[in-house]
C-alpha cells in the first residue's frame, strides 16, 4: 500500500495541489503500519518549515465524514441503532 501511495503524495506536494500531507495507515488490529508526512506548512517559505505530525490543519467539513465513520463503527459493534430515538443518547 505504501509503495503506491507515497509517489502520489509526493507528486501532490510537488505539483502544489496541496502544501502538505500527513498519512497514517493502520492494520485491522489498529497497529500503525505507515506514519509519514510530506511537504511544508509554510507556503511563503517552504524550505523553512516541514509539514510534520504536529502541524495543525483545518479539516472543515471532514468532521461529517469522521462522525459518519464513528457512527457506522458503533452500529457494527451493536452499540447504536439507526432505529433508536435521539432521546436514548441525548436527554
Amino acid at each position: 500500500m505504501e509503495a503506491r501511495l507515497k509517489p502520489l503524495f509526493e507528486a501532490a506536494v510537488k505539483d502544489k495541489t496541496v502544501p502538505g500531507i500527513g498519512a497514517v495507515i493502520l492494520d485491522a488490529n489498529g497497529k500503525v503500519r505507515v506514519k509519514e508526512t510530506f511537504g511544508t506548512n509554510n507556503l511563503s517559505n517552504p524550505s523553512a518549515s516541514a509539514f510534520d505530525a504536529d502541524t495543525i490543519t483545518q479539516i472543515f467539513s471532514c468532521t461529517k465524514l469522521i462522525t459518519t465513520i464513528v457512527a457506522l463503527q458503533l452500529i457494527e459493534q451493536g452499540k447504536l441503532s439507526l432505529d433508536d430515538l435521539v432521546e436514548k443518547y441525548i436527554p
